[in-house]
């Protein structure tokens, strides 16, 4: 879990969501100046690497939904 003080409010943010956020950034990433994920090499198939790296990006903490739910 993720956890920051804002003007006195303790913010708290689950791996999962992390992980979605970053999948969602993932996905918007690249633009006119840098590569979009998956167009970095040669891959004859930089939509299908995107798509993986994509998935994987997002769902990279799904592992702790059982820890959070019950934290030692």
């Amino acid at each position: 879990m993720l956890k920051t003080l804002d003007n006195g409010t303790i913010r708290l943010v689950t791996q999962p969501d992390h992980a979605a956020v970053s999948g969602y950034m993932a996905a918007h990433w690249g633009n006119e100046e840098f590569s979009k994920l998956g167009y970095l090499d040669d891959s004859s198939e930089p939509e299908q690497l995107a798509a993986e790296t994509i998935f994987g990006i997002a769902e990279h903490d799904n592992g702790w939904w059982e820890w959070e739910a019950s934290p030692p």
